[in-house]
């Protein structure tokens, strides 16, 4: 095989690498939304943090006494916790908290 034809069929592979990737990204995005949360003022002094993250912080960051925790014992750091999210005009806010996700509502992952 000359050359020419190799490189054509190494384009042709790449072309399906990505676009295998692009369809898997769409396929497991789909049931997916967005969603605006509101997020409180941060030091502008100090935007980000030694890795180089942006430091924000969200009204859904700390869980609220308003807010039930379904489980017997509250999380600790490092635990994955659901916060199912309620529409509340433009932007979304946290009403339950669950170690485990909610089936019909909208929700948001985090630790």
């Amino acid at each position: 095989m000359n050359s020419k034809k190799m490189f054509f069929v190494l384009m042709a592979l790449w072309f399906v690498a990505i676009s295998l990737f692009v369809a898997y990204k769409e396929y497991y995005y789909q049931d997916s939304g967005i969603v605006l949360l509101r997020i409180t003022p941060v030091d502008s002094r100090d935007l980000y943090d030694k890795k180089g993250n942006l430091l924000l912080t969200y009204d859904i960051s700390k869980i609220n006494p308003s807010q039930t925790f379904s489980s017997s014992k509250l999380p600790s750091d490092g635990d994955t916790v659901y916060v199912s999210l309620v529409d509340n005009g433009r932007f979304v806010i946290g009403s339950d908290i669950d170690s485990n996700p909610p089936n019909d509502r909208l929700f948001i992952k985090g630790q």
